[in-house]
Order: structure tokens, then C-alpha cells, then sequence
């Protein structure tokens, strides 16, 4: 099964190989995992204030789809 190799893979594979090595030798363990963790809570909240791709399909009561306009 042949499977592309995507740019965020290969991204992510080179700061392994290369750059966590020589950051932790240089700033220390503690420094570059708490620096990871701020910029993945730092995405994590920008990403929740993004609007959503569609608008979520409300349902009536009995089953029906809502007939009221969807949102833009």
C-alpha cells in the first residue's frame, strides 16, 4: 500500500532527527517541554474560536429536520 508522505510529517520527523536534540542539550529538558506545551495550549485555544466548517443541523422533536434558514 503506497502512502504519501505529507508535509507536516516530514516536518515533524526533521525537528525530531534534528533540532529536539540539540534544543534540549542547549535549554534543558524542563525549558523546551514547557515551551512545547505553551505553543500546543496557545493552538489549541486559537483553534476553538475558529467558526465551525458548517453549521451544526438542528433536529425537531420528532426526528424532522429543523426548516429554519441555516446560518451563513
Amino acid at each position: 500500500m503506497n502512502v504519501p508522505i505529507g508535509a507536516v510529517t516530514l516536518a515533524l520527523g526533521t525537528v525530531s532527527l534534528f533540532l529536539a536534540a540539540r534544543l534540549t542539550a542547549r535549554f534543558g529538558v524542563r525549558k523546551v517541554l514547557l515551551t512545547g506545551m505553551f505553543a500546543l495550549g496557545t493552538g489549541l485555544a486559537l483553534l476553538s474560536r475558529a467558526p465551525p466548517l458548517r453549521p451544526a443541523r438542528s433536529l425537531e422533536p420528532n426526528g424532522a429536520e429543523s426548516t429554519a434558514e441555516p446560518v451563513a
